[in-house]
């Protein structure tokens, strides 16, 4: 195995640039659907039919990614509890409660925010519901801040 490390996007660099990934378009995220506020940060999305599982609703991966998008991004909007420009953040945690199946072609909300921080750990909740405003998943998330100089990412190519 190869270890290679990446140079990790800060805070304040997507504060200044924003960021978008194709990641996004396969979660059916469009880009305008993306609003923050210094409350929450909200995110529309619609799973596609590559995202069903053989029982016929989307499987709880899709839903899984889009509470982590969330439950992540928001410690990167906001500034007062989340991240600092000069940090990024790593998922820690993320426990999650399905309580509905999700439909591809339908339209969902997911809306995250900052519960507290406690040194470099954010915790963070995220919701999804539906259009009409059924729950379907909440998720409890840990984000670790970290720092650039913490030490290098290293990641393991196969």
């Amino acid at each position: 195995m190869l270890v290679n490390q990446i140079t990790p996007i800060t805070a304040g660099d997507i504060r200044r640039q924003g960021y978008k990934t194709s990641f996004d378009r396969h979660l059916g995220i469009a880009t305008e659907s993306i609003m923050a506020d210094k409350e929450k940060a909200v995110v529309k999305a619609t799973p596609q039919e590559t995202a069903l599982n053989p029982h016929g609703c989307v499987h709880g991966g899709w839903t899984a990614t889009l509470l982590d998008t969330v439950a992540g991004g928001v410690a990167y909007s906001h500034q007062t509890g989340g991240l600092e420009d000069s940090e990024y953040g790593l998922t820690r945690t993320l426990n999650i409660k399905f309580n509905a199946p999700v439909f591809a072609g339908q339209s969902y909300t997911c809306e995250g925010r900052i519960d507290r921080r406690e040194g470099n750990n954010i915790h963070t909740t995220a919701t999804i519901t539906d259009d009409n405003g059924t729950q379907v998943a909440t998720a409890v998330a840990l984000i670790k801040a970290r720092r650039p100089d913490y030490g290098a990412v290293e990641v393991l190519k196969p």
